[in-house]
């Protein structure tokens, strides 16, 4: 045997066996692989979830997607209240992200079936939220100093996302996240650090004036403009109390020492799962080292780079440049509360209406963050289908059945990437009030169920809590 028919030989047998484990699954999505885990968290059954990924050595020992199962098991472990498991867990998430290194060895094998071979590498907003969640933990174990680091760390990760996004048409990107600012003056504040909770909710303030108005259509919380023009005065920043009451079109009085605060996070919904969709796309020219690829669907225009081999005749060998119609598989979102009631979610204190604001629209976050990558994961996807349409050809060359079993392999093992983060919420509202001392109920209505906590405050403190209503 030959070199080559050697290297297509391994190219049959790798697919082949890409092919069989695909066939065997029914091509089920991510979602579908871990829907006992995925039902147990949809139905609030949270200590059979965790009991069920604890008991799953196979789905924690797999390499490529060990990162979700990291992830999905220290979000139940929060909500269990075993928050120091949670930590450590988000700790080797947060490691295996700024570890991350791309697999070139599987990045090739990929090429001839799908990318769900590789490590998982997290979407944007992902590391962003780990941060959030650990946050939360140090919160409930009473460590704010740890949390506001956790603030930091979500910031940093999109500034250092920000560089990536200076070429992309100068277009707004996921860049900044205001949840982080708005996070950090509230963590700020109830440690009595007032100047530097007024900078961070003025920042958080601007981000969503400027990026998540138009981006998402998340304008600033009220109880946000409140903390602005409350923690100015308690500055003594009279001319910005004043400015900022003009623009809000609102007064807020200084905090009474008599009484204390409430700072309460609703985990609302569930975010989106990732499935799969099919576009077809058309050669329409090669020139200068590129060949352009086209698709009616939302008009996408696919550059790809491409030197072909140029033959002793002066002609070019067949390649990328010859294929005329390329099928891919590419990921796309899908929401999980289609059967939510269309009425806004509201706040009962005491039984009293209250309303309530979104602060981060993670369900819109989460497309945007997709929709970013889209012509990178669709070059790749052309890419991918591309060289298995050349292998095919090179190995027909060699034997007419193996090529036969080839193309039926890697058209088996053609699926997108649908692995994602499946525990995380669609959307995080947040309720800060000043609230006389003693207990309050607060009730969470949404999506036709109401959730409850109760929450004792103290005179001059800081209370915070945490309402999961997924």
């Amino acid at each position: 045997m030959n070199r080559l028919s050697s290297i297509l030989y391994k190219a049959i047998v790798a697919v082949s066996s890409i092919a069989a484990v695909a066939l065997f699954s029914g091509c089920a999505t991510y979602y579908q692989k871990i829907i006992k885990f995925n039902h147990n968290f949809e139905n609030h059954n949270y200590t059979e979830a965790k009991a069920y990924l604890e008991g799953n050595t196979k789905l924690a020992n797999k390499k490529n997607t060990a990162v979700l199962y990291d992830l999905n098991l220290a979000t139940v472990s929060h909500l269990t209240g075993d928050y120091q498991k949670s930590i450590e867990l988000f700790n080797k998430a947060d490691k295996y992200y700024q570890d991350y290194s791309t697999n070139w060895g599987l990045e090739a094998v990929a090429l001839l079936s799908n990318p769900n071979v590789t490590p998982y590498k997290l979407e944007n907003f992902e590391p962003v939220m780990i941060h959030f969640y650990q946050a939360l933990n140090y919160i409930a174990i009473n460590e704010y100093e740890d949390a506001l680091v956790e603030c930091r760390r979500m910031n940093e990760i999109l500034n250092a996302l920000s560089d990536n996004f200076k070429t992309l048409n100068n277009a707004k990107h996921y860049s900044q996240d205001a949840f982080g600012h708005y996070l950090m003056g509230l963590i700020y504040e109830a440690l009595g650090d007032i100047n530097n909770a007024f900078i961070a909710y003025r920042n958080a303030y601007n981000i969503y004036q400027n990026d998540y108005s138009s981006m998402y259509g998340t304008p600033a919380p009220t109880d946000l403009k409140q903390a602005v023009i409350r923690t100015a005065k308690m500055n003594g920043f009279i001319d910005e109390s004043t400015l900022y009451e003009k623009e809000f079109n609102m007064t807020v009085s200084k905090p009474s020492k008599d009484d204390g605060r409430v700072v309460l996070f609703v985990l609302d919904n569930l975010a989106p799962v990732k499935d799969q969709f099919d576009i077809t796309f058309n050669n329409v020219g090669f020139g200068n080292g590129i060949i352009n690829f086209t698709s009616d669907y939302e008009d996408l225009n696919i550059a790809v780079p491409y030197i072909p081999r140029k033959k002793s005749d002066g002609t070019y060998e067949s390649g990328v440049q010859d294929i005329k119609v390329i099928h891919i598989a590419i990921p796309k979102y899908i929401s999980r509360d289609t059967n939510c009631p269309k009425t806004a979610p509201y706040m009962l204190i005491d039984k009293q209406f209250s309303s309530i604001s979104i602060a981060e629209d993670i369900e819109k976050i989460a497309r945007q963050s997709l929709h970013d990558r889209i012509v990178l994961e669709v070059g790749k996807s052309i890419l991918r289908a591309a060289t298995k349409q050349i292998a095919n050809a090179q190995i027909s060359k060699q034997n007419d059945v193996l090529g036969a079993i080839f193309q039926i392999g890697s058209a088996i093992a053609e699926q997108a990437d649908t692995r994602h983060w499946q525990s995380l919420p669609g959307r995080i509202m947040v309720l800060d009030r000043q609230m006389s001392p003693g207990k309050h109920t607060f009730e969470f209505q949404s999506c036709g169920k109401a959730t409850q906590v109760e929450v004792d405050v103290k005179a001059g403190k800081t209370s915070f809590a945490v309402i999961a209503s997924f």
